[in-house]
């Protein structure tokens, strides 16, 4: 388990998160849904350790030292060597966790980009850097997996395939955190909805208790609905 208590983060004297308080259990799917600007990709920097906030604590129930074997993360903006092809990152990336290669091959099939593997990467297409990314936060088997904008780049056909492969984890027991827009996405993937305006947190819970609340039938439906009411204000214990 991860637990963010009175989580507060700012940039300089912007305040982007206020007040967080969020419990992440073992096996769970959670999305974590807001508007540009709104905190949630700062949000999942503190989950993953990546970054310390202004205030509050985040506790694991595992060592911080085991948080990049525990968390695997897939960034909205990958930082790639371009110069090196598809099979020697990935064979750098497994090397720091004395991956072996059977691994690397089976994620490079598994995400179809074993005929790439020999490219280099700075001529892979957006698309095909984003399962590349993918790969990267799979590689070592994480027990929690964090989706920044998964299938940004994806083709229709690819993003489909993607949410299945999600699914198999997800049934696996994987842990997963999704940011993600495509709202059909989350819907389809999460049974947990964070939904963050402001810096806070306005809802932490499941579909149907949305659905029911905001009288609407779908997750984007009650998205618009928060997103419009100026008279909600944050703070979710």
């Amino acid at each position: 388990m991860i637990e963010l208590s009175k989580i507060a983060h700012s940039y300089g004297t912007k305040e982007v998160l206020k007040n967080i308080n969020l419990k992440i259990n073992p096996g769970e799917a959670i999305g974590i849904i807001g508007r540009n600007g709104a905190g949630k990709s700062t949000l999942i920097d503190i989950i993953s350790g990546m970054k310390k906030p202004s205030k509050g604590m985040v506790n694991y129930d595992f060592s911080t030292k085991e948080l990049p074997k525990k968390i695997g993360i897939q960034l909205q903006q990958a930082q790639f060597d371009g110069r090196l092809n598809v099979e020697d990152w990935c064979k750098f990336w497994a090397s720091m966790y004395g991956i072996p290669k059977s691994r690397v091959e089976e994620l490079l099939s598994y995400l179809e980009l074993s005929e790439l593997k020999k490219q280099n990467i700075e001529k892979l297409s957006g698309g095909q850097k984003q399962k590349l990314n993918i790969l990267c936060a799979m590689l070592h088997d994480p027990e929690m997996l964090i989706f920044d904008e998964l299938t940004t780049g994806l083709d229709a056909i690819s993003r489909k395939d993607i949410r299945r492969k999600l699914k198999s984890l997800k049934n696996a027991g994987k842990t997963i955190v999704m940011v993600s827009h495509y709202m059909e996405e989350l819907e389809d993937l999460c049974e947990r909805f964070v939904i963050i305006k402001d810096g806070c947190i306005i809802e932490d819970t499941n579909l149907e208790t949305l659905k029911n609340k905001y009288k609407v039938s779908s997750l984007e439906q009650c998205f618009d609905k928060i997103m419009d009411n100026d008279s909600l204000e944050g703070g979710a214990a």
